[in-house]
């Protein structure tokens, strides 16, 4: 009996970039994987499909349901006994929905041999309409720039990943390795979802198109401050760009539909230039920083729920024997 064990890690998204139709791409962002709680899946033969999976959320079960769908429209076997052994926290910021969607899948292509490129499985997944990070760290790890989609033209609405409306994955720009001795804490400020997943397309009705003067700022954040930094180790550099990157645009919104206790941290955390920022919509803030000792961070974390320190991954998903 052939028997597939795939362990892949969460990732941090730093935000969205272009929600204001400023650019030719809508859409596209920035983020980074981490080897934090992560999600384990087995997988064996079998004559049929069974997924085990505990506390599945409605959203994360319609999208792993719609994927499964898809690869058997393309005319893919679905078959084995998939267990989800271990699951990253759900719809707090850390691209829970891609990676366990992805993990699925790909446990089953290698269990039923199916023979596809990356850019077809992530087709499947129905994943990555909105931003491509979490389906592009799953295979390489590391930090991902992606440019989303072709502007569609004035009148256009921004949608969530969820909601795929005939998008195509987003494009990806680039993928660069982090530095090894930099570290991700994470900060749980409170334990519900700011914006939950049912609410997810009209949050982005209301808090859509942003300035586009504001855009522009992030464009510029991204690919000539947190990226470039990340190449020369430039953790102050690194944290600049990004409290820049986060204090515009449809990010800034973000945070603003966070609980005030969420707020107040991250105001905090740039007070003192901590590498700090929100992850997707939240509500888990993150630092990143060269400490592995909880006692030099910065007073703004004391009294929070804590998790770290975890290192960057800059490898996607692991085939365990």
């Amino acid at each position: 009996m052939s028997v597939i064990r795939l362990r892949t890690f969460p990732r941090l998204h730093f935000g969205l970039t272009d929600m204001s139709g400023a650019t030719r791409r809508s859409y596209g962002g920035a983020g980074a994987s981490f080897s934090g709680p992560s999600v384990f899946v087995e997988a064996r033969s079998a004559e049929n499909l069974i997924i085990n999976i505990d506390d599945l959320d409605d959203q994360s079960g319609i999208a792993i349901n719609n994927a499964l769908v898809a690869a058997a429209e393309f005319g893919l076997p679905v078959k084995g006994h998939v267990t989800v052994v271990e699951q990253i926290r759900a719809h707090v910021g850390l691209g829970s929905t891609t990676a366990t969607t992805l993990a699925i899948l790909k446990s089953l292509a290698e269990l039923n041999g199916w023979l596809l490129p990356r850019s077809r499985l992530i087709d499947i997944s129905g994943r990555a309409r909105t931003s491509a990070i979490g389906a592009h760290t799953f295979f390489d790890g590391g930090i991902v720039a992606d440019v989303g989609q072709r502007t569609p033209g004035p009148g256009g609405e921004f949608l969530p990943s969820l909601k795929r409306a005939g998008r195509a994955p987003s494009l990806k720009l680039g993928r660069w390795s982090m530095p090894t001795d930099w570290y991700v804490w994470l900060c749980f400020s409170t334990g519900q979802p700011s914006v939950p997943p049912e609410r997810e397309a009209e949050f982005f009705a209301a808090a859509t198109p942003t300035s586009g003067a504001a855009t522009l700022q992030q464009v510029a954040a991204l690919f000539h401050g947190i990226v470039p930094a990340v190449l020369e180790s430039d953790l102050s550099g690194f944290a600049s760009a990004l409290r820049e990157f986060q204090q515009l645009g449809f990010k800034a919104r973000e945070i603003l539909a966070q609980p005030p206790s969420v707020r107040s941290t991250l105001a905090s955390l740039w007070n003192v230039s901590a590498a700090a920022g929100l992850s997707s919509l939240g509500p888990t803030v993150f630092v990143v920083s060269t400490t592995r000792d909880r006692s030099s961070l910065p007073v703004a974390l004391s009294g929070h729920q804590l998790e770290g320190p975890f290192g960057f991954s800059n490898e996607g998903y692991v085939l365990l024997p």
